[in-house]
């Protein structure tokens, strides 16, 4: 069976029977039912990450399947990137970030301005971004990211790394381009929704 590396987008109500929440979200990714998010992982012989490699370390015997999960999603009026963290040293807490690089020397910052949300391994976190980002999102190629926990002076580099057990992509151009399939589907679909009421 051959791998399916594209995003499909759906627009859900996560709403109440009283109330509804339209969103448009990707709901399968590279063939996988349910997969919302896709999986980053730190750059592992990167010099930039002497400094992580111990706490790493400790993270993999606790969690061998360490990443960074980006996901998309857009509301009627507005438009979240959703971030999700295996790592312990790296929570996604109030006032850490994450920066973007992209190919054409643009860089995007994220900082949290909520507290962390945590599911047992997983911590998560979201932030509002607007049109324009979205759209930039949808036409430039992510190089790598840099994670960064304020409180612990600690910083991660990674972006799209092939690893065993995900089948989301198979190299780092393919993740790229999944990425940015991400969010030229929920553009795409995006009219709809604002159209609904």
């Amino acid at each position: 069976m051959p791998i399916n590396y594209n995003a499909d987008v759906s627009i859900v109500n996560e709403g109440t029977s009283k109330y509804e929440r339209y969103v448009v979200k990707v709901t399968k990714l590279a063939g996988i039912e349910g997969e919302e998010f896709i999986k980053t992982f730190h750059f592992p012989n990167s010099r930039l990450n002497i400094r992580a490699i111990n706490a790493l370390n400790a993270d993999t015997k606790q969690n061998k399947n360490l990443f960074l999960g980006i996901a998309l999603q857009s509301y009627q009026y507005h438009n979240y990137i959703h971030f999700y963290s295996t790592y312990r040293l790296f929570p996604l807490a109030k006032f850490d970030s994450i920066i973007f690089y992209f190919d054409n020397d643009v860089k995007m910052e994220f900082e949290f301005s909520y507290s962390n949300k945590v599911t047992r391994y997983l911590t998560s976190n979201l932030l509002p971004i607007n049109d324009d980002d979205f759209h930039f999102l949808a036409t430039n190629k992510l190089l790598q990211w840099k994670m960064t926990n304020k409180r612990k002076d600690a910083e991660l580099y990674g972006g799209f790394i092939q690893q065993d057990g995900n089948p989301q992509y198979f190299d780092e151009a393919s993740g790229q381009n999944l990425f940015m399939t991400m969010a030229k589907e929920i553009l795409a679909i995006k009219p709809k929704l604002v159209l609904m009421k």
